[in-house]
């Protein structure tokens, strides 16, 4: 059996399911719009929902991953991709001596049926039959039970890794007491929190965490979210019209510095055209293939890591931060009743800030505060990603790329990864505590 196709169906790969997501499910949020008396970062709407993390605590277990700095991450991770492959291919092994011995008794039938004509030797054709029915039986038992253990490998598998990549991470992250359920799945409330999905069709996720950190509770999990199909430019699609942060009108001709550019990137950040530039130039390029039609719809919301992080800010400090990467790896937020669009100067060109009240969120996007945000970096691993604080609590939301998304079943091809992962996560969280010590 395709190792594969094991290892999808036990952990419930989320992105062939959100690829397959119809528009006409039913939404876990409806058309959300903002009553009149709501504050500013109330979530109005419908939820259909029912889940909540206390269902699952059973499942979760304490993470056990300690770091070593004697060896990388992508060794540790190599490591653990190694003893499942090898468990598998015994399993594999057993599976194909069983089908060639099914293979033989079948033959075997066949030959001692048609060949065996004298009435004298008819005991011999019921022997071999017998024989043979027993081999065939003991091998669908067998194949049965490799089957099952395969399964069993894939989720001891799924929890390995996750083990040690969100002990990895969690460490840079100062959480602790974290507990990990890799089929858990995170509260839908946590990402509707965010206040950035006008409509939501289906909420997918696994890998969930749970901890503290400085004293405030810590959720992370693997997410997917499905959204009504729009096209890439309509996801990019920025607004018409901003303010500055002291709330008056913001001209671009009075202001030609701090355009704010969906598709230009600063030049230190290598970008997918990067690295395919990168590659003409030294002549790695693989053999012409066929082009598939080019995409230009998307479904997806998100499809990478969630971060919820327990410090509130008040209605009015409310902020959602989207920091860009290419057409197809954005999704600009769309539920932004009661939020503005406000140019901040200093801040790259791929960073889009809406506010609730610019005047009381001014505070944070000092120097200081502006800088960690230029210090968030989108590239081949982080995708795109958004920043939504608020008084549900911090929110983050990565688009990851396979290098992170995927369970490595080879040698990992692309090293340090998941440094790069580990890296803008810790930024992310910097800017976090950077608007907790400034917050009302």
């Amino acid at each position: 059996m395709d190792e594969n196709k094991e290892l999808n169906d036990a952990t419930e790969n989320t992105e062939e399911v959100n690829n397959n997501q119809s528009e006409e499910s039913e939404p876990i949020i409806a058309d959300l719009t903002e009553s009149s008396e709501a504050a500013q970062d109330s979530i109005d709407g419908e939820y259909n929902g029912s889940q909540n993390l206390s269902e699952y605590k059973s499942y979760f277990k304490p993470i056990t991953y300690v770091i070593d700095t004697t060896h990388s991450i992508d060794d540790d991770i190599d490591k653990t991709r190694k003893k499942y492959t090898d468990l598998v291919k015994k399993y594999n092994v057993l599976d194909l001596a069983s089908l060639i011995l099914m293979l033989i008794a079948f033959i075997g039938v066949i030959l001692v049926t048609f060949l065996n004509t004298d009435e004298k030797l008819s005991w011999l054709t019921w022997t071999i039959l017998a024989i043979a029915i027993v081999i065939i039986i003991g091998g669908f038992i067998l194949s049965h039970f490799t089957g099952k253990k395969r399964r069993t490998l894939s989720i001891d598998y799924l929890t390995s890794f996750e083990d040690t990549l969100n002990g990895y991470v969690n460490s840079y992250l100062h959480v602790d007491e974290g507990l990990l359920a890799a089929e858990g799945q995170i509260d839908d409330q946590l990402v509707i929190q965010s206040h950035c999905f006008k409509t939501i069709n289906t909420i997918y996720s696994r890998a969930v965490v749970l901890g503290k950190r400085n004293g405030h509770d810590f959720t992370s999990a693997e997410v997917s979210v499905a959204v009504p199909t729009i096209t890439f430019e309509d996801a990019n699609k920025l607004p018409d019209h901003f303010v500055n942060l002291d709330g008056t009108p913001y001209y671009p001709e009075a202001n030609t510095n701090l355009d704010t550019s969906t598709q230009e990137l600063p030049a230190t950040d290598m970008t997918l055209v990067d690295l395919d530039l990168a590659k003409e130039i030294t002549g790695d390029k693989k053999k012409p293939t066929k082009k598939k039609p080019e995409e230009t719809n998307t479904s997806v919301g998100l499809f990478g890591k969630y971060y919820s992080y327990d410090v509130k800010v008040s209605h009015q400090e409310s902020m959602i931060i989207s920091i860009m990467g290419t057409n197809k790896f954005t999704y600009l937020p769309d539920y932004l009743n009661g939020f503005t669009p406000v140019k901040v100067p200093g801040l790259k060109r791929n960073i889009v800030v809406f506010l609730a009240d610019p005047k009381s969120s001014s505070k944070f996007f000092d120097e200081e505060g502006v800088k960690l945000l230029n210090d968030i970096n989108i590239n081949t691993v982080v995708e795109s990603l958004f920043i939504s604080i608020n008084s549900y609590g911090m929110k983050s939301g990565m688009m990851l790329s396979d290098d992170i998304m995927e369970l490595p079943l080879k040698r990992i091809q692309h090293s340090g990864s998941y440094d790069i992962f580990k890296d803008e996560s810790v930024k992310v969280f910097k800017f976090f505590d950077h608007v907790d010590s400034k917050k009302q």
